[in-house]
C-alpha cells in the first residue's frame, strides 16, 4: 500500500509541483468539508473496489459493511465490489443508506437492484484489461456521515487536491478550525501557527498531497 502510494507520488512528482501538507489533530473529522468536495487518492492499478477499501485503505470491517451501503463507479451503481476494477481517473463514490425509494433503489445488492439493471456497472471484462500493479490515482467522493466516520482512515493515507481549490477551502475556514489543528508541516517545515497554512501555500498551481500525522506519545 504504502509502496504504491509513493510510487505514484514520484510519478506525478515529475509532471507537477507537489505541496506536501501534514497536519496532527484529535478531531480529524472537522476535515469533512475537505472529503465532501472530491479527491484523489493513490491505489494499485486494475484492483477491485473490496481490494481497494479493504487491502490497500485498511476499511475492512463491521463499520464498512454496515455502513458503505452504496456504491458509484464513473456515475453507476455498483453491486460487485469483487468484479468492479479501478483504473486510472475513475471516480469512485460511497455512500451510507440514502432515504426513501431512491435509496432502496440504489443500495448496493438491495431487494431493489433489478430496478436499476440499466445504470448498474456491470464489472469489467476480461478482456483489453492490464494486469494490476502499477499505482494509479482515481477520485473519491464520501457522502453523508462516510465524511465524518472515515475522516481519519483516508487522510492517513493521503489525499491530493488542486492546489487553488485547497486554498480556497482553506481560506473559508472559522478561526476555530485552526484552533483544533496541533501542529502543520508544509513541504517538511513547521508552521509557526496553523493560522498561517492559506499564507504558506505557494501562488504557483500545482497539487497538495494532504496527510495526517499520529500524535505524538500515541
Amino acid at each position: 500500500m504504502k509502496k504504491a502510494a509513493e510510487m505514484q507520488e514520484q510519478r506525478q512528482g515529475a509532471n507537477e509541483e507537489v505541496t506536501t501538507v501534514e497536519f496532527r489533530t484529535e478531531t480529524p473529522e472537522m476535515f469533512e468539508f475537505v472529503l465532501q468536495e472530491g479527491f484523489q487518492v493513490s491505489c494499485v492499478d486494475n484492483c477491485s473496489i473490496r481490494e481497494f477499501l479493504c487491502l490497500q485503505l485498511e476499511l475492512c470491517g463491521d463499520y464498512t459493511e454496515k455502513n458503505i451501503q452504496t456504491i458509484f463507479l464513473n456515475g453507476k451503481s455498483v453491486d460487485g465490489v469483487d468484479t468492479a476494477t479501478l483504473r486510472e481517473n475513475d471516480i469512485l463514490a460511497l455512500s451510507a443508506a440514502m432515504p426513501g425509494l431512491v435509496g432502496a433503489a440504489m443500495r448496493k445488492q438491495g431487494f431493489f437492484a433489478k430496478m436499476r439493471h440499466s445504470i448498474s456497472h456491470e464489472g469489467e471484462a476480461d478482456n483489453d484489461i492490464e494486469e494490476e500493479g502499477k499505482p494509479c490515482l482515481v477520485t473519491v467522493k464520501l457522502f453523508n456521515l462516510l465524511s465524518r466516520d472515515l475522516a481519519r482512515d483516508f487522510l492517513r493515507h493521503g489525499l491530493r487536491f488542486p492546489m487553488e481549490r485547497f486554498r480556497t477551502l482553506i481560506e473559508r475556514r472559522p478561526k476555530s478550525f485552526f484552533s483544533r489543528l496541533n501542529e502543520v508541516i508544509v513541504n517538511n517545515e513547521r508552521l509557526r501557527a496553523p493560522m498561517d497554512l492559506a499564507g504558506s501555500l505557494p501562488p504557483s498551481p500545482g497539487t497538495v498531497q494532504l496527510r495526517l500525522l499520529e500524535m505524538e506519545g500515541c
